[in-house]
């Protein structure tokens, strides 16, 4: 039998020391691309709340300024004439802004949690929004003076 000198090679000590740093070198790394999926998703998530709520007030803005006359119906609902002898209403159905136009009933904007609408002095309409989906809410409130009234 002949013994081989000078063999190179690992010992299984050797073995499972490099596996152990590979391990914990991977843990670190998932870790980090774990984090970074979150925080992705968390700004997805916020972007679409604020695009949501951005359009739910640019619609009901653009159409309370040239109201030939607006009446609102219950706090959630605002019934608006325009000038060309159209009827828009607005209102909240589940998560969603809608609007009804010519008979058919569209979606505006999602994730709507609350709608309020306020008739105030001067003929000023308050507006009150809160847009919620998963942890992340973004309130917003402002009021509009249509041309009329």
């Amino acid at each position: 039998m002949k013994i081989l000198k000078n063999s190179s090679g690992l010992t299984l000590i050797e073995l499972i020391m490099s596996a152990g740093i590979m391990v914990m070198v991977l843990t670190v790394l998932f870790a980090f691309f774990s984090a970074g999926v979150r925080s992705w998703k968390l700004a997805d998530t916020q972007m679409e709340v604020q695009q949501n709520a951005r359009i739910a007030f640019d619609w009901l803005s653009k159409d309370i300024k040239i109201a030939k006359e607006y009446k609102i119906i219950e706090d959630s609902k605002l019934k608006i004439t325009t000038y060309d002898g159209g009827v828009l209403t607005y209102y909240k159905s589940g998560d969603k802004l809608m609007i009804e136009k010519n008979g058919g009933h569209n979606p505006v904007a999602n994730y709507i949690d609350f709608l309020k609408f306020e008739q105030m002095p001067e003929g000023t309409i308050k507006i009150d929004i809160r847009v919620k989906k998963d942890s992340y809410e973004v309130e917003i409130s402002t009021k509009v003076k249509p041309p009329v009234k």
